[in-house]
């Protein structure tokens, strides 16, 4: 029988420590991103060798590797780390993670001494090696976190000055949409907020490059050439792409590749999660390549931890997409791997939608109501008709919820946040309460979704165009994985739509 993931997680961390066994264990928070899994899982992995005798778990989760292994190898108990050391590294981690925000100033000393129970002289010195480290910097009676930075171009000093950031989606005939919708708008509108912030400008190119205008499919090669001439009449002003995926893997390797050469970052913001064949390894200049993205089997956790929590053991997945959609596809299939590996407790039913009510205009599209939401206006949910007959006429167009009901799955599952929007307003119609009757949740936490009362998963694609901005404005350092990884934390999002 194959292992649960939480012990193969195990075994990798106790292959680590065995390896090298003196070097200091980081933060749970650390590990769980490292390995690309929840904190749960990561913590549940941890107790599995504190129980082996391998490793010890101290306050707050902290880790560290046990005497009984230390004197195995002929070694001893490092020192306990000074308190100005445990501080500064917790400081330094969360300025990393973004926490603590570039241009923003950090609390006052007490807010410290108080919360972390550090002296003032201990805070004091941290702050300096911070500041040595240029990772704050000292502005009237605060210290402020990130370089202290000119402000360049803008339409003051001249756009011709202004640091610029360019933004492509090659292969795609219609770009710009891309950029602002509402899976990836977190991600874009967090970016270009804080390149603003510190005088740079995002520049999409996408719409100038060949063929776009012509709308038809460009040829990817001209694209590339014109791209390239783009950056080369920049000039110093030049400080890196954004490349949003929209064409072959083949053709993406060749973008990533020859635009490493201008020794630039290449951020590469994987929003599914599932492209993960491309790494440094790829690219002509490695270390200028990163992949953003958030991690699907964290996100699948993070669900399911909640889901077990609030006491559910069925559970609905309809397939509105009626299986046609890839990144719907791939995600069922892993809620089923998950369910099956780390939540024996969990029973899954998946049903593909393939209704027409779901595709075209009835007496009334739940889409529509979706956008009238949206831009504030009132909903009609079809007040004219009964509760009775109006249920009773959506089962009769909408087997694929007859087959999850007649099962008593006690929670639906919505690939997104519009989708699950969808089949909100479809509980209502048929007079099911949301979550007193039934419970939904969602993936994604648009614009759009977070003035409804559903309870989601939010991918952190906000906290990762920050991280973005800050790779590509170089102000404060943001870790990477040896591929050039940079993960989302997955959390979530309880807006009331769960009932135990």
């Amino acid at each position: 029988m194959r292992q649960v993931t939480y012990k193969n997680i195990a075994m990798e961390l106790e292959k680590q420590v065995r390896a090298n066994p003196e070097r200091e264990l980081p933060t749970l928070k650390v590990l769980a991103e490292e390995f690309g899994v929840a904190r749960q899982t990561m913590w549940k992995a941890a107790r599995f060798l504190v129980s082996k005798g391998i490793l010890t778990a101290g306050r707050g989760h902290r880790l560290s590797v046990s005497n009984a292994l230390l004197s195995q190898k002929g070694l001893q108990q490092p020192k306990t780390q000074r308190a100005e050391d445990r501080f500064f590294s917790y400081l330094r981690e969360r300025i990393v993670d973004g926490s603590y925000r570039a241009g923003e100033a950090l609390p006052k000393r007490d807010f410290f001494t108080v919360g972390q129970g550090v002296s003032p002289s201990t805070v004091s010195l941290a702050m300096r090696r911070l500041e040595a480290e240029e990772l704050i910097y000292k502005k009237g009676r605060s210290w402020v976190v990130g370089k202290p930075w000119v402000k360049r171009g803008g339409v003051k000093h001249g756009w011709e000055k202004t640091p610029t950031v360019l933004l492509i989606a090659p292969g795609l005939s219609v770009p710009g949409g891309i950029f602002t919708s509402d899976h990836t708008g977190p991600f874009y509108s967090s970016l270009g907020t804080e390149l603003r912030r510190f005088g740079f400008r995002a520049h999409f190119v996408s719409r100038e490059l060949a063929g776009l205008a012509q709308g038809h499919v460009p040829d990817s090669g001209k694209q590339m050439k014109e791209a390239r001439a783009l950056v080369h009449r920049l000039g110093h002003q030049y400080s890196g792409t954004v490349i949003q995926p929209g064409t072959r893997s083949d053709i993406l390797r060749e973008w990533y590749s020859r635009l490493s050469e201008f020794y630039r970052p290449v951020i590469f913001f994987d929003s599914t999660g599932n492209l993960v064949d491309f790494s440094r390894k790829d690219v002509v200049i490695p270390r200028q390549f990163y992949r953003f993205c958030h991690s699907e089997n964290q996100a699948v956790e993070v669900l399911f931890d909640q889901v077990r929590t609030f006491g559910h053991t069925r559970v609905g997945v309809p397939n509105i997409l009626g299986g046609t959609v890839a990144w719907a596809n791939d995600r069922i299939e892993l809620m089923k791997k998950t369910a099956r590996e780390m939540y024996p407790e969990i029973t899954l039913y998946t049903v593909n939608q393939s209704e027409t009510f779901w595709q075209f205009t009835r007496e009334w599209r739940l889409s529509d109501e979706y956008r009238r939401r949206y831009q504030g206006q009132p909903l009609n949910l079809a007040e004219q008709t009964s509760t009775s007959s109006a249920r009773r006429y959506l089962l009769e167009q909408t087997p694929s919820f007859k087959y999850l009901l007649d099962r008593d799955v006690s929670i639906v599952v919505g690939l997104n946040n519009a989708i699950a929007f969808e089949y909100l307003q479809w509980f209502r119609v048929a007079g099911f309460s949301v979550p007193k009757d039934i419970s939904l949740v969602s993936f994604g936490n648009t614009p759009a979704s977070m003035a409804l009362p559903i309870s989601t998963v939010d991918f952190g694609f906000e906290r990762l165009g920050y991280l973005a901005a800050h790779k590509l404005i170089g102000d404060v350092p943001v870790n990477a994985g040896r591929t050039g990884s940079v993960s989302g934390q997955c959390s979530f999002v309880d807006r009331g739509s769960l009932k135990h």
